[in-house]
């Protein structure tokens, strides 16, 4: 049919039945009555009358017969209507309910959990959806785990079985042989502890484990090297009926708050009703920062939870007796992110110095923080540098001009190891103390390159 993909599939024909069946039925109604149209006068026997009706009954016999065997013998056994019908997913469901009934909690990708057929039959407590591309969930202690993925997706599941050793990929097969599902199938000596790559952080401050009132707590931070992202580790300690998001908040040492992340567990796969009591949930969040000069300062990570649909109330932190205590969130310890390059565009510049520090070095631009400043006080200047190699390996040298001489505030390189690429700017903010014998007065802050001149950028204002 042009209205249908492939047969039995007939659906999309149904407008065309009435015009289909209107001349069949006028077509069985005319052998009906045409003995009794041709019969004679003369004739007695009912026999010839009632031919009609035997001739259109032998019909629909033959027909509704031909029709019973195609619908329930011959399409039922074709390899189309496995599909089409979605008996694969009964089979893998089939299979996925073994392995959770050999001790195994199962995480099953969204691509199939929230198939139709997938969420109407599947238990979703030994059968749990789980987008696992931002986040890993290790099952209570005690069980294995079960990660599956539609066949199609085999690569994902390569992926993540590189999470633990001796852990590879094992396809499930349909019924014609043909690939349904990657697994990754961790035993439960293996899944009870963190895999090897996703480790918590020793604890060189903070507040860890972090315990909160009806939600899950938090036990450690994993930052990896020359990454804008953290990971949190989580662990559900009882059910919860609320469906909590996680905030992150970085603040820098003047209590700005230089960058925020809220997100559903899972990013919205594996919300906190779904939780069960002893899983542990590795959850990776991505920092978007405001401040573009935030590289190299230490942040202090601020954590918490709090429920959207209780006007955002945050949860309030307990003890592990579970006793309340004050505050709604954990200082999780302090972070330091790398020094990224960008594009101009993706920056807010100041005013443009454009100096000129040597034949590959420029200063594009600067901000003072903290004017009019005091003697002895802590200030810091944002610069902005044009990348170059120059950054990544020579000291420079950050100066205030007394009558005196020049006072050293801050020596070393701009950008260590920072890669980049040709037109990106580098932003430097760099903290340090005036002299506490400084005189009121106006003073040249200057930048001086290996084997160059002291440039000056600007005016320091000193009150008295």
């Amino acid at each position: 049919s042009v209205l249908s993909e492939a047969a039995p599939n007939y659906s999309r024909t149904l407008p065309a039945l009435p015009a289909v069946f209107v001349p069949v039925g006028l077509a069985l109604a005319w052998l009906v009555a045409l003995p009794r149209h041709r019969r004679s006068p003369q004739a007695r026997s009912p026999i010839p009358q009632r031919s009609g009706y035997a001739v259109a009954a032998l019909l629909l016999l033959v027909s509704g017969t031909q029709a019973c065997y195609d619908y329930f013998v011959r399409y039922p056994q074709m390899p189309e209507s496995y599909y089409i019908y979605d008996t694969d997913k009964l089979d893998a469901l089939a299979a996925l309910e073994e392995l959770a009934a050999a001790g195994n909690t199962v995480y099953l990708a969204p691509l199939w959990s929230e198939h139709a057929t997938f969420a109407f039959l599947r238990d979703s407590a030994i059968i749990k959806s789980l987008d696992s591309g931002e986040t890993v969930v290790l099952p209570p202690p005690g069980q294995g785990a079960v990660y599956a993925f539609p066949a199609e997706k085999a690569v994902r599941a390569e992926e993540l079985a590189k999470l633990w050793p001796d852990v590879g990929v094992t396809m499930i097969t349909d019924r014609y042989n043909k690939p349904l599902l990657a697994t990754v199938q961790v035993p439960p000596t293996q899944a009870a502890q963190w895999p090897s790559r996703f480790e918590p952080e020793p604890q060189r401050d903070g507040e860890l484990p972090a315990y909160f009132d009806d939600a899950p707590t938090l036990v450690g931070v994993q930052q990896r090297n020359n990454r804008q992202e953290l990971r949190l580790f989580w662990r559900a300690e009882a059910p919860t009926l609320r469906n909590l998001t996680t905030f992150l908040h970085l603040i820098d040492r003047d209590g700005r708050r230089v960058a925020q992340v809220d997100k559903l567990p899972g990013d919205g796969s594996y919300l906190t009703p779904t939780w069960t009591p002893g899983e542990r949930v590795i959850e990776r969040y991505d920092i978007d920062f405001a401040d573009s000069c935030h590289g190299e300062d230490p942040l202090t990570l601020v954590v918490g939870w709090y429920e959207l649909a209780a006007d955002g109330a945050r949860r309030s932190r307990v003890d592990a007796a579970g006793n309340p205590l004050p505050g709604d969130s954990v200082i999780a310890g302090t972070v330091t992110f790398p020094i990224t390059a960008h594009p101009p565009e993706a920056l807010t510049l100041p005013a443009a110095d454009d100096l000129a520090l040597g034949e590959d070095l420029m200063l594009y631009g600067s901000v003072v923080n903290g004017e009019p400043a005091q003697p002895g006080a802590a200030l810091s200047t944002d610069l902005y540098w044009q990348a170059t190699a120059t950054l990544n390996t020579a000291p420079i040298t950050l100066q205030l001009r007394t009558d005196e001489g020049p006072v050293a505030l801050w020596q070393g390189v701009i950008a260590p190891d920072v890669p980049w690429h040709a037109g990106e700017l580098i932003c430097r903010r760099l903290h340090f103390t005036l002299p506490t014998d400084l005189a009121a007065g106006d003073y040249p802050l200057e930048v001086v390159a290996p084997e160059g001149e002291p440039t000056r950028f600007h005016t320091l204002q000193v009150a008295p």
